[in-house]
């Protein structure tokens, strides 16, 4: 099949993109968990209630997570529920900002 010059050999492909993040939109909104990554750690944030998201943390190389406060080692550290979010982007926001303040490495 020929393609002229201005068009895409793949013309699905934005719009399968777009599919993908409403899908990923409406998962987040009805409280399906929703990850990303961050640095060298994976965010994972997840619903606990109505309008309350908390985040788990984890590293991407598999290795423990130490609290810098008190030297503990976890598999994962979920963020702390009187910092509890109303959405999945602001628990994503509060385990970014424990990343960026050191507490945890």
């Amino acid at each position: 099949m020929a393609h002229s010059a201005g068009q895409s050999a793949h013309p699905n492909l934005l719009a399968n993109s777009r599919v993908i993040q409403a899908l990923r939109r409406l998962a987040a909104a009805r409280g399906a968990p929703m990850e990303t990554r961050y640095r060298n750690y994976r965010i994972e944030a997840y619903q606990t209630e109505i309008r309350r998201w908390r985040a788990r943390i984890r590293r991407l190389d598999g290795k423990k997570l130490k609290v810098a406060a008190t030297g503990e080692q976890h598999e994962f550290l979920p963020t702390a529920a009187a910092r509890g979010a109303m959405t999945a982007r602001s628990a994503i926001d509060v385990a970014q900002a424990l990343i960026d303040d050191g507490s945890i490495d």
